[in-house]
């Protein structure tokens, strides 16, 4: 697997979340930079004293995928990219309900501006049509 399977605009954007699961995630990937895999049981070999590891393990033996390198890594780019949406969603949700009960700061203003922009940008798919 080639060590950058997403962008920077995704890893920024799974950088900014706190949840379990991306916080794993993230570090697989870091994990994955560092060290690139030769076959995809490395992954659990990695991360079999862990927690995630009996998960991973099942994702493994259920395998189809997984055989094939390409599109385990078009699999993992189309999850990164779902979740870094659902991301964006929640901050953005979070910050309307923040403005329904207090003023937003400029800080705060110019964060939601931006994620509006780039969850515009995401329903724009190449060519100009619609993805979303």
């Amino acid at each position: 697997m080639k060590g950058n399977l997403i962008t920077e605009g995704e890893r920024a954007v799974l950088d900014n979340s706190a949840e379990k699961a991306i916080t794993v995630l993230r570090e697989m990937l870091d994990d994955l930079r560092v060290r690139p895999l030769s076959i995809p049981a490395q992954v659990l070999e990695r991360r079999a004293d862990r927690s995630e590891g009996k998960h991973l393990g099942n994702l493994l033996d259920e395998g189809e995928m997984l055989g094939d390198a390409n599109a385990a890594a078009l699999e993992l780019k189309a999850a990164v990219a779902k979740l870094a949406e659902q991301a964006i969603e929640r901050r953005i949700e979070a910050l309307e309900a923040k403005s329904r009960t207090t003023r937003s700061e400029a800080q705060e203003l110019q964060e939601f501006q931006r994620l509006m922009r780039q969850k515009a940008g995401r329903k724009i798919a190449p060519g100009g049509t619609s993805s979303g």
